[in-house]
């Protein structure tokens, strides 16, 4: 793997924040494949976090907040990118870099998607108000937890699926061998 020149991270900083806040206004603003919209929200920090450009991917995922809360009307539509979309790419690869013990990774990941969904819950319910019970009703709390674990390892797969699309269709295109 080559070492990116500045110019180059930052011009897959730029595309990343471009193509990042088209899914984030189309998952804010289209009814229909909203989720699929916040999941493509996060994947396009891998063309970064692939080159070991963790800082740029920071940067970029910082700037997408910043430019999400100038032209994103309703502005709770950002809460999940925040939360957790959003920097979760970069986790996984820094973790899955560091940790060379596949399940342990794995493990660390999870609780890391358990700890920012449960900041972002707490969020919801003293920040923005709101009421967890009326979205809840009828649902055993086992239920609802096994429910978000499921989303949180189906998100980890496909987000590995995606990755190594990247690493092998797309990646040549954007810098090079």
């Amino acid at each position: 793997m080559n070492k990116l020149s500045p110019t180059k991270k930052l011009t897959l900083g730029a595309m990343c924040i471009a193509l990042t806040m088209l899914a984030l206004f189309a998952a804010a603003n289209i009814k229909v494949m909203k989720i699929a919209s916040y999941f493509l929200s996060g994947v396009f920090i891998f063309a970064l976090t692939y080159e070991r450009a963790y800082v740029m991917a920071i940067l970029a995922f910082l700037a997408s907040c910043g430019i999400g809360f100038l032209i994103i009307a309703d502005k709770v539509m950002l809460v999940p990118y925040i939360a957790l979309i959003g920097h979760y790419g970069i986790f996984k690869d820094f973790i899955s870099e560091k940790i060379q013990d596949k399940f342990v990774a794995f493990v660390v990941r999870m609780l890391y998607c358990n700890l920012f969904f449960a900041i972002a819950a707490v969020l919801g319910i003293f920040v923005f108000s709101a009421d967890v019970a009326e979205y809840l009703q009828g649902y055993k709390l086992w239920v609802v937890v096994g429910v978000f674990e499921a989303a949180f390892i189906g998100n980890d797969l496909l987000m590995s699926a995606v990755r190594m699309f990247y690493a092998t269709r797309i990646r040549s295109a954007l810098v090079g061998k």
